[in-house]
């Protein structure tokens, strides 16, 4: 548990150094959401390991529920701009649910109609909002900076079943991994030097360095792995399965 105000205080004193760091984050997070957006479409496959894309949304969302907490409880301008930076980012997240929901039967459970999956994923999100709620009291997060480490260090952790499971780079690029990898740097570098003592503690660290290093595992992975085909024509395209799944990897 930290003090919100005295990590605020941390902020303010050393603001423009953050809002240089922070914008460069931003500016990589941003990169990397198009370009994963970009390559889903053109595999017709989601690019975002669907517990990344359900608790992201979440918890995402729920910092633009606290409005009135940023903006008349703290009113400061950090957690101002990180709302506004926050709208863009959950468009984007909505635009990974709807791929998820476009391409995500025909991977994951193919036996169900496109009713029942998305069902699911709508039961997924509303499970995420209860056990969110829950997990947020438990760590006892203010300021949501706890939250964003742990959303920043679980994107390639669960990425790698990904590649795993399709064995080609479907929906992945070594260009996503990279600007995610400096996105998380320049967050965490920023936190550790300039929001307080708490935040230079060896647990901080570590997590810092996790996120970094599999972001920079997953861009060597993903390089390694076969491209995949281009999908058959549109009069043989009658399998069910995804695209990532026919068997259609080209050796390199």
């Amino acid at each position: 548990m930290y003090n919100a105000h005295q990590v605020l205080a941390h902020i303010d004193a050393n603001q423009w150094k953050i809002i240089a760091l922070c914008t460069v984050a931003m500016l990589f997070n941003y990169a990397w959401f198009i370009a994963a957006f970009r390559v889903a479409r053109r595999d017709r496959v989601y690019s975002v390991p669907v517990f990344c894309a359900l608790f992201w949304l979440v918890g995402d969302s729920s910092f633009l529920w606290h409005f009135d907490k940023w903006f008349n409880t703290y009113h400061n301008w950090y957690v101002e701009l990180f709302w506004v930076a926050l709208v863009f980012t959950v468009m984007f997240e909505i635009g990974f649910t709807i791929q998820l929901l476009q391409y995500g039967r025909a991977e994951l459970l193919p036996s169900v109609s496109q009713r029942q999956f998305t069902a699911l994923v709508l039961a997924g999100i509303g499970a995420g909002i209860v056990l969110w709620s829950l997990i947020r009291h438990i760590i006892s997060d203010p300021l949501w900076i706890n939250y964003f480490d742990l959303a920043n260090v679980v994107g390639p952790v669960f990425a790698v079943g990904l590649l795993v499971r399709r064995r080609s780079r479907a929906g992945q690029t070594p260009f996503i991994w990279c600007c995610y990898a400096a996105m998380e740097a320049c967050w965490y570098v920023a936190h550790s030097l300039w929001f307080g003592p708490t935040f230079q503690a060896d647990e901080y660290v570590a997590v810092g360095a996790l996120g970094v290093g599999a972001a920079l595992a997953m861009a060597y992975a993903v390089s390694r792995m076969p491209a995949l085909e281009p999908a058959p024509a549109p009069a043989r395209a009658s399998s069910p399965a995804a695209p990532a799944l026919r068997g259609v990897v080209a050796a390199k």
